[in-house]
């Protein structure tokens, strides 16, 4: 008697459970190999390249990838190009080729009031404080890869194609993000430039990381998940 008063408020609560779950947004997430059915059972991911104007985003963007895809059970991950893997992962990071269409300014700072006597004798002028950056990344992902396709795509042509027959995907995404500039006054010496540069510094760090956690969670929902 007692069993089967145990067992009856056990599917209770897993029924309560699961009720909530479906409610609430909660859900079991498939972390097996999304390829599997392309008989991938390994990946190389060599560093992604950056043809783009802005500097330092092609190592955090490789890194922000491999990390992701190796949450995957039964998906082997190869942080370098290795011939021997089932298919390779080549991002290819892009920009305009003109700053001014690659970093565009949204808002600006007047220097007047505490900030008029850091410029003493200039007259006033507007100061970035906003600025979007604009980015392409490519990712491709090809099974049994040859040495000179690779090579022709990260060297050679921004649109060569290898063999179509052993594209898994080929896709593009856009990418923004927004740089907010510290702009401080000079108190005296050179306090607030350097508090200024460190900070607007950072901002840009901050603002790139952004990009690559924007591109990481596109590529996971719109590439991955639909596998």
């Amino acid at each position: 008697m007692k069993f089967s008063v145990l067992f009856r408020s056990n599917v209770v609560y897993v029924i309560i459970f699961l009720s909530l779950s479906s409610c609430s947004g909660y859900h079991f997430k498939n972390k097996n190999n999304p390829f599997m059915a392309y008989e991938i059972e390994s990946i190389s991911i060599p560093m992604f390249v950056n043809w783009s104007i802005v500097p330092n985003v092609s190592g955090p963007m490789t890194s922000n990838f491999i990390n992701m895809l190796m949450n995957y059970s039964g998906l082997t991950i190869y942080s370098h190009e290795k011939t021997s893997a089932d298919a390779i992962l080549v991002g290819i990071i892009s920009s305009k080729d003109k700053t001014r269409q690659v970093y565009k300014n949204k808002s600006y700072q007047a220097t007047d009031g505490n900030l008029h006597e850091s410029i003493r004798d200039r007259r006033d002028f507007y100061i970035p404080q906003e600025t979007e950056i604009a980015l392409t990344l490519r990712v491709l992902l090809i099974k049994n890869p040859l040495p000179h396709e690779y090579n022709g795509m990260v060297k050679n042509d921004a649109d060569y194609i290898p063999d179509k027959s052993r594209v898994i995907f080929d896709e593009k995404m856009e990418l923004n993000s927004t740089i907010t500039r510290s702009i401080l006054p000079n108190s005296g010496g050179k306090s607030g430039g350097e508090v200024n540069f460190t900070k607007s510094k950072k901002a840009q760090n901050d603002a790139i990381l952004s990009l690559v956690d924007t591109a990481t969670e596109k590529f996971k929902k719109e590439i991955i998940d639909a596998f």
